[in-house]
């Protein structure tokens, strides 16, 4: 069943997207309760969002979610073009017009289901040193970071596919210390710049289990608190 997660505080919506066949629909309405689902949900096809009117908290929202969840389907829908442009697309209608219902239900069947999030990531402003013994030890920005991977930042510097080493990232009461094994160079795309990826080889379940956690706490904040300041997170 295909899941579409739907935000709004109208009752005439709210009963629009229960309707919606074919699709196993949440409605929610409060933004603490909408960044919770995202974050857990790892298999929406797409997320719904009615706007009745723009706000600027919208704008911080949109901004935020494309960055930490870039392969998430949203469909926005609002009954004019007040405010300009949007991020994803859009839909014009208001939810008593018959006629909305056959918009959004056609959009939804028209999605192709993308990559799948195996494991959530977060792009926090971190440091990492890699070292292989024999070498000199080498110090990278550390970027989109999970508990399977990190995305190292790196001009110069790009190890051979299958390379090992030892990766130490610093948190900002913590260490991460653990085997990692790099993959394929990657050119700028876009918010990463150029680098290579590395895949975590012996991070022990209860690491992965902490560094989960904190992701899933970040990315909730980041969503609900979209002008908060990124800072390397804590485990106190």
């Amino acid at each position: 069943m295909n899941r579409i997660v739907c935000f709004t505080r109208s009752e005439p919506f709210r009963a629009l997207a229960r309707s919606l066949a074919g699709f196993s629909v949440s409605v929610l309405e409060t933004t603490a309760e909408l960044a919770k689902r995202i974050v857990e949900e790892t298999d929406l096809l797409c997320l719904v969002v009615h706007l009745p009117s723009r706000e600027p908290y919208w704008d911080r929202f949109f901004s935020s979610l494309k960055l930490s969840f870039p392969l998430l389907n949203v469909l926005i829908v609002r009954p004019d073009q007040e405010g300009g442009e949007l991020p994803y697309p859009s839909l014009l209608g208001s939810p008593e017009d018959p006629a909305l219902s056959g918009k959004v239900a056609a959009f939804l069947q028209s999605l192709q289901t993308k990559e799948k999030r195996r494991h959530q990531r977060f792009d926090w402003p971190l440091m990492g040193s890699w070292v292989r013994k024999g070498e000199s030890e080498r110090s990278f920005r550390v970027r989109s970071i999970s508990s399977s991977g990190a995305f190292l930042e790196s001009e110069s510097f790009f190890p051979a596919a299958g390379t090992t080493a030892t990766l130490r990232i610093q948190f900002l009461d913590f260490q991460l210390l653990t085997g990692c094994q790099a993959l394929e160079k990657r050119a700028p795309a876009g918010a990463l710049p150029a680098g290579f990826g590395v895949r975590f080889t012996d991070l022990s379940d209860a690491s992965r289990k902490v560094v989960d956690s904190i992701i899933e706490d970040e990315l909730i904040m980041s969503l609900t608190e979209p002008n908060k300041p990124l800072k390397p997170p804590s485990i106190q």
